[in-house]
């Protein structure tokens, strides 16, 4: 699969249209290449980007992670750079923070940097992953992950069988949580010793114990979800490739629309500014968009 295989699957017009929040964040940023995640660096008070850049079901060794001010300028196009290293970074997808280690989901592993100075800490290997997706970590520090399990056939993706959610625990090798009947996980984030996870192929918002029991599972609007962030509220903010749309939701509540018409896959969150953080993986930008607190 290639950029042009992601332009007609997601293909859409770009507008972002948030009700009742002036606009003060950068323009949005270009240079990336297939950027996939966004994730809030609070101690650097900065962003890393993954892009994807190549086939994202490919250990082809050319993906990179970006460093970003918030300001919108691009501190380090490649702070991570897949080139060049026997076994480096190929199709990084979501990512997350333990102290200063930056956990990036990579097909069939999970590696591990420094988040200073970009350094490896080498990776875990998930026997049987086929595609990894989104990454978070709990506050004792157990990092989960998310295997969506698709393959493209035409221009959809299509489950192979593998989906499942794992733990990886420091010392201990990874452990399975959950399996089957996930609709093909993708976001995913720690919700006050629940895991909130949203679905790419069913299209669903499922709520998991950390034993893998579910605890709840329903339906957005539209499908196609990707990307899941927790507001300090307790709101959840959810990416909707087929709205397109950014929508908050609440248990017991209706899911509203946050922002319309707009393109975001595995989104972030800057609670400092409160803003969004959204990467467009057909026109490689990364808008910063706020949100009314």
């Amino acid at each position: 699969m290639t950029s042009h295989a992601l332009d007609a699957v997601f293909a859409v017009p770009l507008l972002l249209v948030v009700a009742g929040c002036a606009s003060t964040s950068p323009p949005p940023l270009s240079g990336f290449s297939a950027p996939e995640s966004v994730l809030y660096d609070p101690k650097g008070d900065q962003y890393f980007v993954s892009n994807i850049q190549g086939d994202p079901f490919a250990a082809d060794h050319d993906g990179f992670i970006s460093r970003v001010a918030p300001d919108g300028t691009m501190i380090a196009l490649r702070f991570i750079d897949g080139r060049g290293a026997p076994d480096g970074l190929s199709a990084p997808k979501g990512t997350a923070l333990v102290g200063r280690t930056l956990y990036v989901a990579d097909i069939d592993r999970v590696r591990l940097y420094d988040a200073d100075t970009g350094q490896s800490r080498g990776s875990v290997v998930i026997p049987g992953a086929t595609f990894l997706n989104d990454v978070d970590a709990a506050p004792d520090g157990t990092v989960y992950v998310t295997d969506s399990a698709v393959r493209l056939d035409g221009t959809h993706f299509v489950p192979n069988g593998t989906e499942a959610v794992y733990a990886l625990e420091e010392g201990k090798p990874p452990r399975q949580i959950a399996h089957g009947d996930l609709g093909s996980p993708n976001g995913i984030v720690w919700n006050d010793g629940k895991l909130e996870i949203v679905t790419l192929v069913s299209g669903e918002w499922i709520t998991l114990s950390l034993s893998g029991a579910i605890l709840q599972r329903s339906t957005l609007p539209t499908g196609k979800l990707d990307g899941v962030v927790k507001r300090e509220n307790g709101d959840l903010i959810i990416s909707s490739w087929d709205g397109p749309a950014i929508y908050s939701v609440r248990a017991g509540v209706a899911p509203r629309v946050l922002i319309a018409n707009t393109l975001g896959a595995d989104i972030g969150y800057d609670p400092k500014r409160a803003r969004l953080l959204l990467p467009n993986m057909t026109d490689n930008t990364v808008s910063f968009v706020p949100i009314p607190r």
